[in-house]
């Protein structure tokens, strides 16, 4: 009888045991992955002083659902369900905020000028914005939309959707929609997939598109040049000459944009990508972890946690002097130059 009574005891022990073991494992992941949140990264530069990026922000908040900062201007947008913050990453002052969707924000960009804001929403809709007044200037009819680029010039916006049919049953026509910017009108829908990431090369003669592989498109014809064997990319970037193309998945990859030929494979994953402005190096992030790494030669210069909880989408911006990653937890910025510390996003 007694042997029968201790069963119970033991296996309540063991349980504790495993549950003590749990916390205290959870608080040392916790208090690591705040400490490599606290660090900073260098990138070496050729004849001059490292750049070096420190966390300078935290908008703690679990209602982010998308993000664009300007690659050379201080501009930061945010999509907090149905709203839109705009924030100046130099000063991360009290923000403008942007009304008017009537569902969650899934995509936002910035013009190559500053001067307008795209955002598209779940109310199956993209709407332009003035940034300097806030004015709405256009709602266009897209459909739903999770993924908006802005051509180099600013005079085209690439507008695509992730998924063909929505879980709540509703339709997203597939290819990748151009819209003229100036008139407002749709100009012309390129390909039939569904398309999850875009990418203008920087002479905006070239569009890629990721589906279940990655598609290069000319412009200038309509004609697909290229399908490229890179597995479905999650992120695609183009370098700063425009030669090569980047695309992230199980294994990040270069190619040759002219011939479409693989130039290299490397060993790492990513579930987005960014290069800095000179093209030297890499920000990828698998999971919540965000790795750094020079291209060429290729190394590994260290890492920054951008996330607690989920996997992260991160944007270098301000030429180069802010990083920005974002996740189901909030948004992580690091500078080149210290800041004030903002009030957290709602």
């Amino acid at each position: 009888m007694s042997q029968t009574r201790t069963k119970p005891a033991i296996g309540i022990l063991i349980l504790i045991g495993i549950i003590l073991i749990l916390v205290c494992a959870y608080v040392l992941y916790q208090d690591g992955v705040a400490s490599q949140i606290k660090a900073r990264i260098c990138l070496p530069l050729p004849h001059a002083a490292p750049v070096c990026y420190r966390s300078t922000h935290q908008l703690p908040s679990r209602h982010i659902t998308a993000m664009a900062i300007h690659p050379h201007g201080s501009r930061l947008a945010i999509g907090l369900n149905q709203a839109i913050q705009l924030w100046d990453v130099q000063t991360m002052t009290a923000p403008r905020t942007f009304s008017g969707h009537l569902s969650r924000v899934t995509a936002l960009a910035i013009s190559p000028d500053e001067k307008i804001l795209a955002s598209a929403s779940l109310d199956q809709t993209i709407r332009l914005w003035n940034l300097k007044t806030g004015h709405l200037q256009a709602i266009l009819q897209a459909g739903r939309v999770t993924c908006l680029v802005f051509s180099p010039n600013g005079h085209l916006l690439a507008a695509s959707s992730r998924y063909r049919i929505w879980p709540d049953g509703t339709l997203s026509q597939g290819g990748v929609q151009l819209w003229d910017v100036k008139d407002h009108r749709l100009r012309q829908t390129i390909g039939t997939d569904v398309y999850h990431t875009l990418a203008f090369s920087p002479q905006g003669q070239v569009l890629a598109a990721g589906s279940a592989k990655a598609h290069l498109w000319d412009l200038q014809s309509g004609h697909l040049r290229h399908i490229l064997d890179s597995g479905e990319p999650t992120a695609l970037q183009f370098s700063p000459d425009g030669r090569t193309l980047l695309t992230g998945s199980s294994r990040t990859k270069l190619w040759q944009v002219k011939t479409g030929q693989l130039s290299q494979s490397m060993n790492f994953g990513a579930t987005d990508l960014t290069l800095n402005p000179n093209g030297q190096f890499v920000a990828a992030p698998l999971g919540g972890t965000i790795y750094f790494w020079q291209l060429s030669p290729r190394k590994l210069l260290g890492t920054l946690r951008g996330s607690w909880y989920s996997n992260v989408s991160v944007q270098f911006g301000w030429q180069g002097r802010a990083l920005v990653a974002v996740g189901t937890d909030g948004l992580q910025l690091w500078q080149t130059t210290p800041g004030p510390v903002p009030a957290s996003a709602n």
